[in-house]
């Protein structure tokens, strides 16, 4: 209906339906023109990673990482771009100290945001850098002893004292 076409919010399924449609005929200057158009008109709705993954899958690593950086500069607490630009950056642009010197910014960019140091411990954990994986999720329980996060922290810790096989340290943890 015309009402549908006047309210962008009402409108946002068929253009999504729309970006599917373009992606199954393979025209790619549409579905980069949709998905930017999609950007700008509902940032805070994803669509930001839909199009760094069009660019990746099309060749352009650097367009990706630049609507991903975009993204997180546009919407500074919204955890899952910040994550998703991090975690575009070690594999496809194949540079963990970048990856890692993003989430540094983003952990002393909101630093009461104890979600942050657990996203770069984990990043940590996954570089086979535990001792400083502990080191932030020490320092999140020592914030915030009572919080979601400090239970992730401690879960977390305790696989890093299992995967050393310190079941005296990761039952500590919880008692």
């Amino acid at each position: 209906s015309i009402a549908t076409l006047k309210d962008p919010e009402k409108a946002r399924p068929l253009r999504q339906a729309k970006v599917d449609l373009l992606v199954r005929l393979n025209r790619r200057d549409e579905i980069e023109q949709e998905l930017k158009a999609l950007v700008a008109d509902f940032p805070k709705r994803g669509y930001a990673r839909d199009l760094a993954g069009f660019y990746a899958a099309t060749g352009r690593p650097e367009l990706a990482e630049q609507a991903l950086t975009e993204a997180a500069a546009a919407d500074p607490e919204n955890l899952e771009i910040k994550l998703a630009l991090a975690q575009f950056q070690a594999p496809f642009a194949r540079d963990d100290a970048k990856a890692e010197q993003t989430l540094k910014d983003f952990v002393a960019g909101s630093p009461d945001d104890l979600r942050l140091p657990i996203l770069l411990g984990q990043f940590y954990e996954s570089r086979q850098r535990p001792d400083e994986a502990r080191a932030l999720y020490q320092g999140v329980i020592e914030r915030s002893s009572r919080s979601p996060e400090s239970l992730e922290a401690r879960n977390r810790l305790g696989a890093l004292a299992m995967d050393k096989d310190d079941r005296a340290d990761a039952r500590a943890l919880f008692e």
